[in-house]
């Protein structure tokens, strides 16, 4: 084995001497995994034998990069290649050893090929050799070898990828550190022990481009948070160093570079999509800092990205100081900044808002109700003085909030809180006053919303208030039929409900909801809504206490046979306006269906009247003849079962 060494070492023809190393791989291939040596000698003996030969292999290689010996380029290419494995195949070949332990690597191997890779000169052996090695050896080995290992890191030839390597190194002692059977304390040791040696290896005076070393950080930034995410000094200090490094380069001044823009969105998105609790943002003191370098559309993406945090890890935003700092973040979104840049996804606003909106329901001291309520203000106050378009799509989920403040303080009579329902209710009222400007249908719903609270627990005259409101903004500001419609439905089901309210009050609010559903411009739309409102005439309402000052009858009020017939009169006269009478009979079947249930519950329902409209469908029935085919299916189903529950119930 030794002879034909040799004779490979004298061989100066680069052909010749990669046949001889082929043979001498193949002979080994049989010896060298079981830490056998040549002759018999001991596994110090045997490494320096593969190092030798490693040695040799990596000579050749490089040699060849400048021989002119072969013929064509694509030779020498396939020669330097085939030579690659071989130097690859001998690093392999010594981590597998049985017995190799870190003594060995740190006093034998390392000093063997750091040699190695400082002698060769040559930019892709060098990356080659130091990828191998990381990738080969175990992390542990790497662990207690990183001071020598950076250190030949600083004198790589200018064209290797340096960062790419250390990148390389991260992962693989991430890889090791994910295993649960590791010690916390020695991975957090590591990562300090990388960190430092990173920043020498930044300092050392090698030219690194920032999107490169961006990249570099960011895999260090993930690997800090595998071993230890709830520790954000770790985190802070690695932003700290980055921004300082920023700040060598371009100053005080904004990111100029698309690229590099985008590399400090990648490296702060890290952080923000692995934290556990995203409150711990308010304890990144330079995530703002960066964030402010970065260009506009990075910033709107790492400011929605905190937004999708919050609402992922479910974290609170519990006092005026972690308020500020969320909304300075989240300010790109709401407002256009100086640098404003065309979405080039062309993503509607509504999309980006909705990430904001979906934060407001965190905005809450669980301790303090008055907090909350001061807190929420606060937003309410920032959010009105935002354009129009910015608030259509903030203001519901807003309300919803405050609104739900009201509810909690009514549920619990008993709390220590100097916020009222009141209190809510009025402030509520205000910031939805024309003054302010908001934006109508939110208001419309939030009014809606606002009556049933007050309902339950504040006032009549507040309850009143709030419900003319969201009349009012019906009448003027909607203009779209289908919109329209599905508003006074809801106005119409809110009536219904409606229990503190006195007789005279809910006559004219049921009144004035009877003449809207009259003046609706599609008949079938008329013909819902008067069966709808005929359930506001057939309430009880056992919570109110009448007295001699009402005018009305409360009994009337909620109770009105004679108004429940008007209501199915006028979806009768509306039905008949129709002009296909295919078209009328579900409706006359849905007719029908509330009259029988009105006659279940006793409400008292002309016989008379009854049969007519029973008659009515009949002769629908006959003058259709064979089109009533036409009819869906399940419109006729609901006929058959409609009659089936009559004849069983008379």
């Amino acid at each position: 084995m030794r002879d034909l060494i040799e004779m490979a070492r004298g061989v100066q023809h680069p052909t010749r001497a990669l046949f001889l190393r082929h043979y001498l791989l193949h002979i080994m291939k049989d010896v060298l995994p079981d830490a056998k040596n040549t002759e018999g000698g001991t596994l110090e003996d045997t490494l320096k034998f593969i190092l030798e030969n490693f040695r040799q292999m990596n000579v050749l290689w490089v040699r060849l990069e400048f021989s002119l010996d072969t013929k064509t380029v694509e030779e020498r290419k396939q020669q330097r290649s085939q030579l690659k494995q071989l130097v690859g195949s001998n690093i392999q070949r010594i981590s597998s050893l049985r017995g190799l332990d870190i003594d060995h690597y740190k006093e034998i191997v390392m000093p063997c090929i750091i040699e190695q890779i400082r002698a060769c000169r040559e930019p892709l052996a060098q990356h080659y050799i130091i990828e191998s090695i990381s990738q080969v050896f175990p992390a542990e080995f790497h662990i207690e070898t990183l001071e020598p290992l950076f250190d030949v890191l600083k004198h790589l030839e200018d064209e290797v990828s340096t960062l790419s390597l250390v990148t390389s190194l991260i992962k693989r002692l991430q890889t090791y550190y994910t295993n649960p059977d590791t010690e916390k304390a020695s991975a957090i040791s590591t990562v300090r022990l990388v960190a430092q040696q990173i920043d020498s290896l930044l300092s050392a005076g090698q030219s690194f481009t920032l999107e490169d070393t961006l990249e570099m950080l960011g895999t260090l930034l993930n690997f800090t948070l595998v071993v230890d995410a709830s520790n954000t000094g770790n985190i802070n200090s690695i932003l700290n160093f980055v921004e300082n490094h920023i700040e060598s380069i371009y100053g005080e001044s904004r990111l100029d570079n698309v690229q590099v823009s985008r590399k400090l969105r990648l490296f702060l998105s890290t952080p923000l999509r692995e934290m556990k609790d995203a409150s711990m943002i308010f304890d990144l003191d330079y995530l703002p800092v960066l964030i402010n370098r970065m260009k506009y559309l990075d910033r709107r993406s790492i400011a929605l990205e905190v937004c999708k945090g919050f609402a992922r890890t479910e974290a609170l935003i519990d006092d005026t100081n972690k308020l500020q700092r969320f909304f300075r973040i989240a300010q790109v979104i709401l407002q256009k900044p100086a640098d404003f840049e065309e979405d080039p996804d062309k993503e509607p606003i509504s999309t980006h808002l909705q990430a904001v909106a979906r934060v407001f329901h965190l905005i809450k001291n669980p301790k303090s109700i008055d907090e909350t309520f001061s807190l929420l203000n606060l937003v309410s106050t920032t959010i009105l003085k935002l354009e129009p378009e910015i608030k259509e799509h903030l203001f519901l989920s807003l309300g919803e909030n405050i609104l739900r403040v009201a509810v909690q303080i009514g549920s619990q009579p008993d709390s220590n809180s100097n916020t009222t329902v009141r209190n809510v209710l009025q402030h509520f009222y205000s910031s939805l006053q024309p003054q302010n400007d908001p934006p109508p249908i939110p208001s419309f719903w939030l009014f809606l919303e606002a009556t049933r609270i007050s309902d339950r627990y504040g006032t009549q005259a507040i309850t009143t208030e709030f419900f003319v409101s969201a009349l009012k903004i019906w009448r003027k500001e909607m203009l779209d039929s289908g919109l329209r419609f599905r508003m006074l439905l809801s106005m119409i089901r809110t009536a219904t409900e409606l229990r503190s309210i006195g007789p005279t009050k809910y006559s004219s609010i049921t009144s004035e909801l009877c003449n809207c559903a009259n003046g609706l411009l599609q008949k079938d739309q008329q013909a819902e809504a008067h069966l709808l409102c005929s359930f506001m005439f057939n309430v009880n309402n056992d919570n109110y206490q009448s007295n001699e000052e009402e005018e009305e009858d409360p009994e009337e009020s909620f109770k009105s046979p004679d108004k429940v017939k008007n209501c199915l009169v006028r979806s009768l006269k509306a039905i008949s306006q129709m002009l296909d009478p295919l078209e009328q009979l579900p409706w006359f079947y849905k007719v029908l269906a509330h009259a029988i249930y009105y006659l279940e519950n006793g409400v008292a329902i002309d016989p008379e009247w009854f049969n007519a409209l029973t008659d009515k469908i009949d002769r629908e029935h006959e003058e259709l003849g064979s089109s009533i085919e036409n009819l869906s299916k399940a419109n006729k189903q609901f006929y058959i079962n409609l009659i089936h529950h009559k004849d069983q119930n008379d």
